[in-house]
Parts: C-alpha cells; sequence; structure tokens
C-alpha cells in the first residue's frame, strides 16, 4: 500500500514539473548591455579622468617643489657657506617646500579616497536602481510567455537556447533608448 501511495505521488508530482515553464536570464550581460548603464559608465569615465587630472596637476606641482628643494640642498654643499647662511637656507628655502609637498601629498591621498568612495556609492545606487528596472522588464517578459519561473542563468546547470531571455530583456529595455 505504501509503495501505491509513493508511485502516484511520485507520478503526481513528475507532471506538476512537467507542466512548469522555467526561463534563465543573465543578469550581468543584461546590466552590462543596458543603454542606461553605457550612459552612467562615460559619465563615471568623464569624472575619473577630471579627478586623475586634478590628481596629475597636483603631482606635477609637488615635482616641481621637489626640484626647487634639491636646487637650495646643492647651495648648501658650498663650501664657502657658514653654518649660519646653510641653516637660513634650510629655514626659508627647504623647510616650506617640505611642508608644501607634504600639504599637497595629504591633499591627494584626499582627493582619491573621496573620488573612490564617492564613486562607488554611486555604482551602488545606480545598480540597484538598474536591477530595480530590469527585474519589472523580467517579470514583464515571464508574465508574457507564462512562466513560472525565471533563473540566473549562472545557478543552473543547464538550460536550452530557447530558455534563455536575455536578449529580449535587452531588447525590451534598449527599446527606451533615444535613438
Amino acid at each position: 500500500m505504501k509503495k501505491l501511495i509513493a508511485i502516484a505521488m511520485l507520478a503526481a508530482s513528475a507532471a506538476l514539473y512537467a507542466n512548469t515553464t522555467i526561463f534563465v536570464v543573465d543578469i550581468a550581460q543584461v546590466h552590462k548591455n543596458y543603454y542606461k548603464t553605457k550612459t552612467v559608465m562615460e559619465q563615471f569615465q568623464s569624472a575619473i579622468t577630471s579627478a586623475n587630472a586634478e590628481l596629475k596637476a597636483m603631482d606635477d606641482k609637488v615635482k616641481a617643489l621637489v626640484e626647487e628643494a634639491k636646487k637650495s640642498e646643492e647651495k648648501l654643499k658650498n663650501p664657502a657657506l657658514a653654518e649660519a647662511a646653510k641653516q637660513e637656507i634650510v629655514n626659508k628655502e627647504i623647510a616650506p617646500k617640505a611642508q608644501e609637498i607634504q600639504q599637497i601629498q595629504a591633499s591627494m591621498a584626499g582627493i582619491k579616497r573621496q573620488a573612490q568612495e564617492k564613486l562607488a556609492n554611486q555604482q551602488k545606487e545606480v545598480i540597484a536602481e538598474h536591477r530595480k528596472e530590469i527585474v519589472k522588464v523580467i517579470e514583464k517578459i515571464a508574465a508574457d510567455k507564462k512562466a513560472d519561473f525565471v533563473l540566473e542563468k549562472s545557478a543552473a546547470y543547464f538550460s536550452k537556447p530557447t530558455a534563455d531571455i536575455t536578449e529580449d530583456v535587452i531588447a525590451t529595455l534598449n527599446a527606451g533608448a533615444s535613438k
């Protein structure tokens, strides 16, 4: 009797799974090919280029100060200079340049850190926003195709190419792009 019940349950579950429609979607590929992602990435690249230009200008200033300090150090090698004169060169020429170099380097580190944090936060926000838009499109396509489940493609060990709706999602998302 127990065998009969087990066989009946197995047959019922097989019938249930036979009518289940499952699709897969590659979210990473969708996000990468979404026109809004490309636009945001161009903006991020522009911000990075701007920050790098500012850092390069600061770095050039540091290099110029280092060269000036080296010239001042060369003056110290003059054996005809008295100790008082050497000390004056150190105090009036070398020490201020060294201090300015340290300030610029500290500013550069702060700018790098702030830029990285800002871009990381903006990227998280954009990804979350785009994820919501992508999920809405996936839900619409799943409803249109009468899907029971849509799985992330990387979570599936195997799927038929016809079960992949990635290109449909990309096309739907990008249909709103201004041509």
